[in-house]
């Protein structure tokens, strides 16, 4: 494995002959390799400062020759990227990135990068910086200047409108603030579609009162009890 990861490093310090497809390997390899090193926290680092370099070299040629790489493969690039930052405990450079990348409305309107964006404030609001909690109401909530970020429940709301599965996943991370009815009516429909009744109980505890009255919602918080086995509370 040593030759290998040697090989590794000398195709990246290679400065001629280098297109998408090679660099994209190589940073791709690297973060493989830092993700299966997680027992041993130096050498997963190690990897991922060799990912995001060659992650930056492609955004680096992809800005200065528009045909180094198709705009997806940019965007994605640039997304690895963050996760590199993240993971090497970067989180102002990968802020930096994430505004960046936010600015632009194809980008902004993508899942993919606002998840991107809400696992880097998350993993910031557990790190030992000063106020590092605040970026934790980021994560969850967003932000609308000067860029602007969904958050989880924003992300779960858009994907349990588009009934995909995660949403109920991504609605127990912003499930600690208090949502709006709208949010937490499509957080109650996620937990209903995956079963999770303890979600569909959190949500309908929280409605309005007029909400909370309505047949629909009487009716499925009765379901959810019971499914609970809390008949007798």
């Amino acid at each position: 494995r040593a030759g290998f990861e040697s090989f590794l490093s000398d195709l990246l310090g290679r400065q001629d002959g280098q297109n998408f497809s090679s660099l994209f390997w190589i940073a791709e390899t690297f973060t493989s390799l830092g993700e299966s090193s997680s027992e041993d926290q130096d050498r997963a680092r190690e990897f991922f400062n060799q990912a995001a370099e060659a992650y930056q070299k492609i955004v680096e040629k992809a800005k200065s020759d528009s045909a180094f790489a198709q705009p997806e493969q940019l965007l994605y690039s640039q997304m690895r990227l963050v996760n590199c930052k993240r993971v090497q405990g970067d989180f102002a450079g990968g802020e930096k990135i994430v505004l960046d990348l936010l600015k632009d409305k194809k980008a902004a309107e993508s899942p993919n990068v606002q998840m991107a964006a809400a696992n880097l404030y998350q993993s910031w609001a557990g790190s030992a910086e000063p106020d590092a909690w605040k970026k934790y109401l980021t994560a969850i909530q967003g932000m609308k200047t000067p860029v602007h970020l969904w958050g989880w429940a924003q992300i779960a709301h858009q994907a349990a409108r588009r009934h995909i599965p995660e949403a109920e996943g991504w609605f127990q991370e912003a499930s600690d603030i208090q949502l709006s009815d709208e949010y937490l009516q499509w957080m109650a429909r996620a937990g209903l579609r995956a079963g999770n009744w303890p979600l569909v109980t959190r949500a309908i505890k929280d409605m309005s009162p007029s909400l909370k009255r309505e047949s629909a919602w009487v009716y499925w918080q009765a379901r959810a009890i019971k499914s609970q086995g809390k008949a007798d509370e």
